[in-house]
């Protein structure tokens, strides 16, 4: 089972994207290819109220990465929500129905494994935002919409339940701080907590380091890439 998991995606007019033939290969070539989708389509939802700009983007973009390949959507990020509930609701839509929605929602979508089985061999998929607009908290009920927090009690619990029923399970945050080429130790705690609570992967997936999006390394845990 290949995957192929990449960063985030946002584009006002797709169609002018020029994608790279090696590119279009790599994703021909995987059994699932999955995408941090950034933000919401435009022309639904009101923004809602924040610090930091609240984004949208082509309501062709779906159709765009679904024709590339892309059959995994992330949406624990922190733009999915900037448009309120009706906003990625209205993304969601926007998808195939065959099409994998991880990380948004009302609560329990959002925080559910995701299990992928294929030639007898399971993989669970987990997707996380740090605690921004949006992000289900402490005090949200079943009843709340938006993404999942990664610091939420569920978190540690889900991951926990999840060995006994997957092979593999990989955790793609979305968190970290602006500006940082190194992640915080913190961060990185946090992400080796996930290794030593059974995940296989945990990968910090998305734009963290704003608007000149650096690449933050990457390091060996045990067997495990963080």
């Amino acid at each position: 089972m290949k995957f192929v998991i990449c960063g985030d995606f946002v584009s006002q007019d797709p169609k002018s994207i020029q994608v790279d033939l090696r590119l279009q290969n790599l994703f021909k070539d995987a059994d699932y290819v999955a995408v941090n989708f950034e933000a919401p389509v435009r022309g639904v939802g009101k923004p809602i109220c924040k610090s930091g700009p609240s984004l949208t983007q082509s309501e062709d973009s779906p159709a765009f990465i679904e024709n590339l390949g892309v059959n995994i959507i992330m949406l624990a990020n922190n733009h999915m929500m900037d448009q309120d509930q009706e906003g990625c609701e209205a993304s969601i839509k926007a998808f195939k129905g065959e099409t994998r929605i991880i990380g948004a929602g009302c609560f329990d979508d959002a925080y559910r494994l995701h299990v992928i089985e294929k030639d007898g061999v399971k993989v669970g998929l987990l997707c996380f935002v740090h605690k921004e607009f949006g992000a289900l908290g402490l005090d949200a009920t079943s009843l709340d919409y938006g993404t999942a927090w990664i610091n939420h009690p569920m978190v540690n619990k889900t991951i926990l339940n999840a060995k006994k029923v997957c092979d593999v399970l990989v955790v793609l945050p979305h968190a970290g701080v602006e500006d940082m080429v190194v992640p915080l130790p913190e961060w990185r705690a946090r992400y080796r907590e996930f290794v030593d609570m059974g995940a296989t992967y945990s990968t910090r997936m998305g734009r963290v380091q704003g608007e000149n999006d650096l690449l933050q390394p990457w390091q060996l845990f045990l067997p495990t890439l963080l």
